[in-house]
């Protein structure tokens, strides 16, 4: 026994910096927030189709993201593919899904983004990577949005595409037919585990 607790006493656990651990724990938290927040938004697409890029407006906030703040896109658009925030690590950027009644009275321009994606080369350990990349104007000035490494992909969607691709099938038929997959969805064992994994993999990481 006392050799067990000698060994567990000399055991080292590096866990990095205080600042390090709370950007884990924070992205964590944020990702997590966004998968539920998008399978809600893609349920309520029928009423509320556009969807805002919202940012937090402090010196914290990178550039980019301060310039993309209230720009509307459809639901639809293919911006989100990767770009649905969070986008890099710290990023608190989210996103809020608006009727047309609200965007015509709050005067929003509804923009295409078709055309205006590329590609960066990032280098991640010993690899190159191609991140994508997405250019605007911003009053004048030629900026480009990139994701962090890591950070490319819509973390929505990837913990529920079966689900969404199920619901894009399904979203335009009688209401009680929509009603009646949401709460087989809801209930189905294998989605369940499979968010319990992924936030599990978010946690560890």
């Amino acid at each position: 026994v006392t050799g067990s607790r000698e060994r567990k006493s000399n055991t080292k656990v590096e866990l990095g910096t205080p600042r390090r651990i709370r950007t884990i724990i924070n992205s964590n938290i944020n990702s997590a927030y966004a998968s539920g927040r998008y399978l809600e938004q893609m349920q309520e697409t029928d009423f509320a189709p556009y969807w805002q890029y919202m940012a937090v407006m402090d010196e914290s906030t990178r550039p980019e993201h301060q310039a993309m703040h209230l720009k509307v896109f459809k639901s639809t658009d293919p911006f989100w593919q990767n770009f649905y925030p969070p986008n890099g690590w710290n990023c608190r950027c989210y996103v809020r899904n608006l009727t047309k009644r609200q965007v015509e009275r709050l005067g929003y321009t509804v923009e295409s983004t078709e055309g205006n994606f590329s590609t960066v080369n990032k280098k991640v350990g010993d690899e190159i990577k191609e991140i994508p990349a997405y250019k605007f104007n911003d009053g004048g000035i030629e900026r480009t949005l990139v994701p962090d490494a890591g950070w490319e992909t819509n973390v929505g969607k990837s913990a529920w595409g079966i689900d969404v691709a199920a619901w894009n099938k399904v979203k335009d038929l009688d209401e009680n037919i929509k009603l009646k997959f949401l709460s087989q969805m809801a209930q189905n064992p294998h989605r369940e585990q499979a968010f319990k994994t992924f936030i599990n993999n978010l946690i560890r990481s």
